[in-house]
């Protein structure tokens, strides 16, 4: 097994959260509720796991993420949009869920150049 890092961000209610991820398409691989809250997801290869944040932590949840990069953005951004607003209805089309109170919206990124590695993988 080669080592992998896996973002596990915070999650104030497990149950609304994967189902946040299952209606952008993401498949849920664990889920637990006892003795503590714990999920993970995954889809194209790569996994987020989420769990409840420490106890005494200030900092919202929404500023907690994980950095997923993508080949194609605006397919990406289009893709989630539809799947939430088939999911949600209403507010999706804001970036906004009822659940979820943080727009969803694409990243600028700059292109890859040649020479340039954006990932934690090294070239074979």
């Amino acid at each position: 097994m080669t080592d992998t890092a896996v973002p596990m961000l915070w999650s104030g209610d497990l149950t609304s959260t994967l189902e946040f991820y299952r209606a952008l398409g993401y498949t849920v691989v664990y889920e637990q509720t006892r003795p503590y809250t714990y999920g993970a997801v995954e889809k194209d290869g790569y996994a987020l796991h989420f769990a409840a944040a420490p106890a005494g932590v200030e900092l919202p949840t929404e500023h907690v993420g994980a950095l997923v990069m993508v080949d194609d953005v605006a397919a990406r951004h289009a893709e989630h949009t539809a799947a939430l607003r088939a999911h949600y209805a209403q507010g999706a089309r804001h970036g906004l869920s009822a659940d979820h109170p943080v727009p969803i919206r694409p990243v600028p990124v700059h292109p890859r150049r040649p020479g340039r590695q954006l990932s934690h993988r090294h070239p074979a």
